[in-house]
């Protein structure tokens, strides 16, 4: 009889140990990949959370500050601000006439006059405060106010046009002339606000800028009303 025909006894064994292992290992394998997929679920679940409660939150908050009482706007009782007085109304002011270019225009009595002519432009300054190295801005009933003429045939030039000098200039009239009117660049020696009157004639370019720490400008805007050429 030939002994390589008869089974091994431990063959089964081997095939059954196979088999558990294989099973084993299916097994091991769900469960790593199960408990990572539940892992990641977990995390992404827990910020889609945060996220919500946040979004609640700022909600919350918004209908707080919605319920809230609103406060009253305080303005100033009208008797306390100061309007413009139109120019027609005023009658204590001094006239200043210019008989070489002939334009005039009025002024407060309290007020100082400087005039130059060194420069490459005749220049003309009014004001009514003193200035001081420490002294920052310009106090209520200040102002100061200058005039540049810019005369051609003295070869001044004006290197910008009225339309770029005056910040958001309307056409005036200027008694016989035309010019432009608005808000003058940002700057000054003395803070405050500035407006600005500019006008171009044959061989004379006007640029006048008045500065006064008031919006309504109850001084500069009635100069600026009364400034014309007659001639």
């Amino acid at each position: 009889m030939n002994e390589q025909n008869i089974p091994q006894p431990n063959e089964p064994i081997q095939r059954s140990k196979h088999i558990w292992m294989t099973i084993i290992a299916v097994v091991l394998t769900a469960i790593i990949v199960g408990g990572g997929v539940y892992a990641w679920q977990k995390s992404s679940l827990q910020e889609t959370e945060q996220s919500l409660q946040q979004q609640i939150t700022a909600l919350q908050n918004q209908l707080t500050n919605l319920q809230k009482p609103t406060q009253p706007i305080v303005t100033a009782p009208e008797e306390t601000q100061t309007p413009t007085k139109p120019f027609n109304e005023i009658t204590d002011w001094k006239k200043y006439r210019n008989e070489t270019y002939g334009f005039e225009f009025s002024y407060p009595p309290n007020s100082t006059v400087e005039t130059r002519n060194d420069l490459n432009y005749q220049y003309i300054r009014l004001q009514n405060y003193s200035a001081t190295d420490d002294r920052i801005g310009l106090a209520a009933g200040e102002y100061y106010l200058e005039i540049i003429v810019f005369d051609h045939q003295k070869g001044h030039e004006s290197f910008e046009s009225c339309t770029q000098q005056v910040v958001d200039a309307k056409e005036v009239e200027l008694g016989v002339a035309k010019g432009y009117r608005g808000y003058g660049q940002e700057g000054g020696d003395a803070g405050g606000i500035r407006f600005a009157l500019c006008t171009e004639r044959p061989n004379v370019d006007y640029y006048i800028q008045g500065t006064e720490n008031d919006q309504n400008a109850p001084l500069v805007n009635p100069i600026l009303d009364s400034f014309k050429f007659t001639k």
